[in-house]
């Protein structure tokens, strides 16, 4: 991981209404932040305190999981480029057992912003508090959707959702992932997944090698669990 200073110009690019706070809070949130440049899979946090954190992505693609003391994880949503995420800041809800984890899901660039500035500058004004609001409520729409995908998907469904995800976010029918990271991201065993992987192969929708997927027939894979 490679680290650097930011600019208050820098800041200012990515975060809505910088304009309404002081000097001395600008200063603050210069001095409390950090430009990080992460590799694919590279760990960004991984803690079970559930400390504030502000993560901005400038490149790349940020990918937030839970994980139980039992080493069991499930991924929670992405944080895309020039999107916002607060780490920790959802009230009333508390993972007793877990650790709330990020990393890079591919190459990425981030502005990491210390908690203690997220609760010292940003909660002091109405237009920064609106707009870090909508950024949670926007996390929390992704978990409400995760939680309805898991109670009411079955797992066919939910991979051929994961899939189609993917080729989005990649803009690519060649997939680079591994079949051990798509059993963590949808929280079930490797053994299932390889046999969905297998159907799939034998049904001529995708190929499977190491460390990546290629999707041969699109329309076949929509129709997968239909």
């Amino acid at each position: 991981m490679k680290e650097s200073d930011v600019s208050y110009e820098m800041l200012n690019e990515y975060i809505k209404h910088l304009d309404v706070i002081s000097e001395e809070e600008k200063q603050l949130l210069v001095t409390n932040s950090k430009y990080r440049i992460l590799e694919k899979g590279e760990m960004l946090s991984c803690n079970d305190k559930h400390e504030k954190m502000v993560i901005i992505v400038t490149k790349g693609r940020i990918k937030i999981s839970m994980a139980t003391q039992k080493q069991k994880a499930i991924t929670l949503w992405w944080v895309f480029e020039r999107e916002t995420c607060v780490i920790g800041a959802v009230s009333g809800i508390t993972f007793t057992s877990s650790k709330v984890c990020s990393l890079a899901d591919c190459d990425s660039e981030v502005i990491v912003i210390a908690g203690d500035v997220y609760r010292d500058v940003f909660n002091n004004h109405k237009e920064t508090v609106t707009y870090f609001e909508s950024q949670i409520g926007d996390r929390m729409t992704d978990l409400l959707w995760l939680v309805e995908k898991i109670a009411f998907s079955n797992t066919e469904n939910r991979l051929v959702n994961y899939l189609i995800e993917k080729i989005s976010q990649e803009d690519n029918t060649l997939i680079n992932v591994t079949q051990d990271e798509i059993a963590l991201d949808l929280g079930v065993g490797r053994v299932i997944v390889s046999r969905m992987i297998r159907l799939m192969t034998e049904k001529g929708i995708l190929r499977s090698s190491r460390g990546s997927i290629k999707i041969l027939d699109y329309n076949k894979l929509l129709a997968w669990s239909d």
